[in-house]
């Protein structure tokens, strides 16, 4: 098991700070969760790795409101500017 400290979210950060310029390098798309997660650790099973049932469920939850959030962004970006 993974220790319930900082060092878990320290190896996150990594893979975070690594993955999104990966992403956007390759024109991916990106769904930040790391703040979703940080400092919460009811919402991982006692593996410290792999969240439980109420982490899947805000991951869930975060999908849509990612996109959504996507879109209207570049909505706005995409207007005329007076």
């Amino acid at each position: 098991t993974v220790s319930h400290g900082y060092g878990r979210f320290s190896r996150l950060l990594s893979l975070h700070s690594w993955l999104q310029p990966a992403c956007r390098s390759h024109s991916f798309g990106f769904i930040d969760n790391f703040n979703l997660f940080w400092n919460r650790f009811s919402f991982f099973r006692r593996d410290g790795i792999h969240p439980n049932r109420h982490g899947s469920s805000m991951l869930t939850a975060n999908i849509p409101y990612a996109v959504q959030s996507h879109r209207y962004t570049s909505m706005v970006n995409s207007l005329p500017q007076t």
